[in-house]
């Protein structure tokens, strides 16, 4: 029964590695500092095309700074440990990873900048087991792009690189997603959480601080329940912008509606709290 476990467990791992990571379900979750709001950022692929008789996929969602045209995003494929991109409005195919390359080997992504190539240069590589199959991993100091490359998911960083148009820049990847395998780079959180930056690692959890009603409406009391004495409570709108500081509040009051974060610090902990004001 033993070698039967075995040999089926060898065979899913074969499988997963011989699939194409590349496919109809493909998705990269990625972080995005929105104004001390940390956000979850998606790209992902919504079909496919064929130009010149070589089947393509196509990429949708969040393009970070990536390209200079904010309506650009590049048609991607998979082959022989490449992943290549196109560029619809100028013809052009440029390489995005290469997981042949050791170290010392080096190539340009011809089609980015925003308006300039870019040149990857491959420092070292190493195998590294992630989510159960082995990758191989390739090391790099590329400025607006990353320092790892991950076989089968792309830059730990972002897909593709973000040029210096903007700061901050989208980044570190949450999770990588496709047919066949979740693989998620952040246990703490999940793929699509929000959280406020600056959280520790000394977590309020639900049975030691709840906030009531919630949602709630304008001009209502909300009320914080814990056993623990609060420090300091911050309320930060949705936009990021932190909006008042209070000390030792068990109850607050708002008067417009809209989503509101409370960052909280008791007994040494802290947490993050959303909260819904609608009208009354």
């Amino acid at each position: 029964m033993k070698r039967l476990l075995i040999f089926a467990l060898s065979l899913l791992w074969l499988q997963s590695i011989s699939q194409p990571s590349l496919d109809s379900t493909t998705t990269w979750t990625y972080s995005y500092n929105n104004f001390g709001i940390v956000e979850a950022n998606s790209l992902f692929i919504n079909g496919d095309t064929i130009i010149n008789g070589i089947s393509w996929l196509m990429l949708d969602g969040d393009k970070s700074c990536s390209f200079s045209n904010p309506d650009f995003l590049p048609l991607i494929r998979e082959t022989n440990r490449k992943w290549m991109l196109y560029d619809v409005n100028s013809g052009e195919e440029s390489v995005l990873y290469d997981f042949n390359l050791i170290a010392g080997d080096s190539y340009i992504i011809e089609i980015f900048g925003p308006n300039f190539s870019i040149e990857v240069n491959i420092d070292s590589t190493s195998n590294r087991m992630i989510n159960g199959t082995q990758r191989t991993v390739q090391h790099i100091q590329v400025i607006d792009f990353g320092v790892e490359i991950i076989e089968g998911v792309g830059c730990t960083t972002y897909l593709f690189p973000q040029g210096n148009i903007c700061d901050p820049h989208t980044g570190p990847i949450r999770c990588f997603q496709n047919n066949i395998e979740l693989v998620d780079f952040d246990l703490e959180r999940d793929c699509d959480e929000t959280h406020l930056t600056n959280n520790t690692n000394q977590i309020l959890n639900e049975s030691e601080l709840t906030i009531y009603p919630n949602p709630s409406k304008t001009n209502n009391q909300v009320f914080i329940h814990t056993n623990f004495k609060i420090e300091k409570i911050e309320v930060i709108n949705q936009l990021g912008k932190k909006i008042k500081t209070l000390p030792n509040e068990l109850n607050l009051r708002f008067e417009e509606t809209g989503l509101y974060y409370l960052r909280i610090g008791a007994g040494g902990k802290s947490t993050v709290k959303k909260v819904l004001i609608t009208n009354e």
